[in-house]
């Protein structure tokens, strides 16, 4: 990785945190949403692995289709997410406290 070793920890540091906080909703909001949003935040991470594992280490089979596939599917998954927590006016701001 050369000079990109802390911006790839960095950014693997972000994209880990995304999927923690994703997980902390689970109480949050409807199993619904929350299954859909987890499937997007899983998709998005596979996608940057794969981005990854094609730069640094092998090549990914078919890798452009297999990352701008996931990739896609993980944001309109993500979105879906969000909108249907707003659709649903359920706010994300405070804490989870358990209810849904």
């Amino acid at each position: 990785m050369g000079n990109l070793r802390i911006p790839v920890v960095l950014y693997s540091a972000v994209i880990s945190t995304m999927g923690i906080f994703a997980l902390n909703l689970r109480t949050a909001i409807s199993e619904k949403t929350f299954w859909v949003l987890i499937g997007g935040v899983l998709l998005f991470i596979l996608s940057d692995t794969m981005i990854a594992l094609n730069k640094f280490k092998f090549q990914v089979p078919y890798a452009p289709i297999a990352i701008m596939s996931t990739y896609i599917s993980a944001q309109a998954a993500i979105v879906w997410a969000g909108l249907r927590l707003k659709l649903d006016n359920i706010s994300v701001i405070q804490p989870p406290n358990g209810n849904k």
